[in-house]
């Protein structure tokens, strides 16, 4: 029997992935209220072997609905959300060290603006008519003269800011009834952006009507 000997190897090492970090510091933040409809979600969490994400999204606590799976970065885009509307989100964050879930956190998307007054008042008989002021129920942004017509025809011009009020300007119109339209246009909630809808009303133009001169 041969016998040659014996040989010893190296000694080799290898080191195990630790668990990915906890996601934490959500963007918006835990509870937000008045979001956008359409948000990019981030969070902070990382570590070692790149880990990859899996988002869950819902109007159900706990969140079911899997929104984003093995995203490469901490972040997440909703899409189209309904307004008015709480949700709830966390993220699971995974790598070859194992899995860590994140905390449930929630957010609340904003409302549409909506008209709350305008002067004169709608559905009313008046004996002149060159302004409308209109007042929302928000700050909005994006009112431009045009966004109000009078029997079709837009506004020559508009001042105010934030929820107004928001003075329309323009020729007289024809006497009779007079229908007026506020579009959705690009009105819309500061800084949500959430859209306005758009109303309308009448008046009756007369110019005969009597006025009140003072109340006593």
């Amino acid at each position: 029997t041969d016998f040659c000997g014996t040989v010893e190897g190296p000694v080799w090492s290898f080191t195990t992935c630790a668990l990915p970090n906890t996601p934490s510091n959500p963007v918006p933040l835990d509870a937000a209220q008045a979001q956008s409809i359409d948000l990019t979600l981030t969070w902070s969490s990382g570590g070692e072997c790149s880990p990859t994400y899996d988002v869950y999204f819902d109007t159900v606590n706990p969140p079911e609905a899997l929104l984003c799976q093995d995203a490469s970065s901490a972040q997440c885009q909703t899409g189209a959300l309904a307004t008015g509307t709480e949700y709830f989100w966390k993220v699971v964050a995974k790598s070859s060290g194992g899995t860590v879930e994140g905390p449930i956190w929630s957010l609340t998307t904003d409302t549409p603006p909506t008209v709350t007054s305008e002067t004169p008042p709608r559905d009313t008989n008046v004996n002149a008519l060159t302004t409308i002021q209109v007042t929302f129920s928000k700050s909005v942004a994006g009112v431009v003269a045009g966004d109000l017509t009078i029997n079709g025809a837009g506004a020559s011009s508009v001042g105010g800011s934030g929820a107004g009020p928001y003075t329309f300007n323009f020729s007289q119109p024809a006497e009779g009834n007079v229908n007026i339209a506020l579009g959705a246009g690009a009105i819309a909630a500061s800084p949500s952006a959430v859209p306005f809808a758009g109303d309308s009303w009448t008046y009756n133009l007369d110019s005969t009507a009597p006025t009140i001169a003072s109340e006593t």
